[in-house]
């Protein structure tokens, strides 16, 4: 899979939360805590304007691409870990280069704020 196979929105989510990733290695967070998010902090820290049930598509848009491990209860998205695969298909992408990363996200961001 690449990038063009997932939404936009699903892309956007999974390039900012590569770049926690990212942020948290680099602050000497093991590799397992790096990349384990809970839905609920997502929300409402990066995409506080998306409706939840979007935000638990979107994460299951991701799962399905195999980049998320997702932990569910209830038909909600609780906790999700960021897959190997995700991580790889990331670092091909931006070659850890946090820079080029935010770069596009911004452009990503921008260009969103159109379609919506």
């Amino acid at each position: 899979m690449n990038f063009q196979d997932l939404t936009m929105d699903a892309d956007l989510m999974l390039c900012e939360l590569y770049k926690l990733y990212l942020e948290r290695r680099k602050d000497g967070t093991f590799k397992v805590d790096a990349k384990s998010f809970a839905t609920h902090e997502i929300a409402e820290s990066i995409f506080p304007d998306l409706l939840v049930p979007d935000v638990h598509e979107t994460l299951r848009e991701l799962a399905r691409a195999d980049y998320l491990h997702l932990i569910e209860a209830s038909g909600q998205v609780l906790q999700f870990t960021l897959a190997e695969k995700g991580i790889i298909y990331q670092e091909s992408r931006f070659r850890r280069d946090l820079k080029k990363l935010v770069d596009f996200i911004l452009k990503l961001r921008g260009f969103m704020i159109f379609i919506v």
